[in-house]
């Protein structure tokens, strides 16, 4: 009898153990909310276009690019995106995946854009009479002017993007863990723009 008593208080010392761990823990669906309202802040931020708030969110500041002209550019043209939460899942107490659609612009056809306007600006007697003349930075300021044409002309057709956002727990709040989102909504732009103006 002594030793079933024994059992017995043991396992409900453990078991209030127990219960008072899980019970000072959020539960997997307070987690999953938590990340969803910072996900959502993130987004706020790039539609806003403040750089350093965006970086202020990322567990890596360095995925948002140093070509701040062109990334400006870009940011400017966040301002109407769109998103929906599809689903969320609480890898563990500090890492939760976000899988999102995107509603924005069609980035590969403001890439075609931009090459037929430059391609139209290149063959055009005004350009080829500067051409001679025309510095590093002078070509630089035209491509981006060119490029800002693309980017705002309204002819330019929307597409949902499907994104897997990691989210992780860090120091007290939630950040962005990796560039799936950045790479969506920015580097890849500026990579394709890069590789055009070289």
């Amino acid at each position: 009898m002594k030793k079933i008593a024994k059992v017995l208080t043991i396992f409900l010392s453990l078991t209030f153990i127990v219960f008072s761990i899980t019970s000072c823990g959020k539960t997997t669906e307070e987690l999953e909310i938590e990340a969803q309202t910072a996900f959502s802040s993130v987004m706020e931020a790039f539609k806003s276009g403040d750089v350093e708030q965006i970086k202020s969110f990322c567990m890596s500041p360095d995925t948002i690019s140093d070509d701040t002209e062109i990334t400006s550019t870009i940011l400017n043209s966040l301002k109407g995106i769109t998103y929906d939460i599809k689903s969320t899942s609480a890898d563990d107490r500090n890492n939760v995946t976000i899988n999102a659609e995107i509603t924005m612009i069609d980035s590969s056809k403001v890439m075609e854009k931009y090459i037929d306007n430059i391609v139209s600006l290149v063959s055009s007697p005004e350009y080829q009479s500067k051409l001679g003349t025309m510095s590093r930075e002078d070509y630089q300021k035209i491509m981006i002017e060119e490029f800002e044409k693309a980017l705002t002309n309204q002819d330019i057709p929307t597409v949902k993007k499907g994104v897997n956002v990691d989210m992780r727990y860090d120091n007290g709040t939630w950040k962005l863990n990796g560039s799936e989102l950045t790479d969506l909504l920015i580097t890849n732009t500026i990579d394709a723009i890069n590789q055009i103006r070289q």
